[in-house]
């Protein structure tokens, strides 16, 4: 009887270490996250800043305007400016999140693979 004891402890021990392994991978996958998130916010708020201050000097040059035409070359050219640096920040932004999730899936990654040899060879 007391082989299935020690066959009880012993599974209950590997049944608590792997889920002290699957918290700390889930743990540092967060950390990594988060820090993911905080860059992109970072970015975020430069951006915001950047294109705040273009539209108000892109509007104070509008009041300066002596005729329509140079009015419209003025909105298409600020126009043409906003959409290129939106789609340089946009890749910027999907440069950070795809960065992140591959950090952050890292040490999930490794743990499921330590997970997957423990099941095919269990004495492991």
């Amino acid at each position: 009887m007391n082989n299935g004891n020690d066959t009880f402890a012993d599974n209950t021990r590997r049944m608590i270490e792997h889920g002290n392994k699957n918290a700390e991978a889930l743990i540092e996958a967060s950390k990594i996250a988060a820090g993911g998130a905080e860059e992109i916010a970072q970015e975020l708020a430069r951006y915001l800043g950047t294109s705040m201050e273009d539209g108000l000097a892109t509007s104070q040059a509008l009041l300066g305007c002596k005729d329509p035409k140079e009015m419209v070359e003025l909105q298409v050219g600020h126009a043409r400016k906003t959409l290129d640096v939106w789609m340089t920040e946009g890749t910027k932004l999907s440069e950070i999140s795809l960065k992140t999730m591959t950090a952050a899936l890292t040490p999930l990654t490794a743990q499921f693979n330590s997970a997957m040899e423990r099941m095919v060879r269990p004495s492991v």
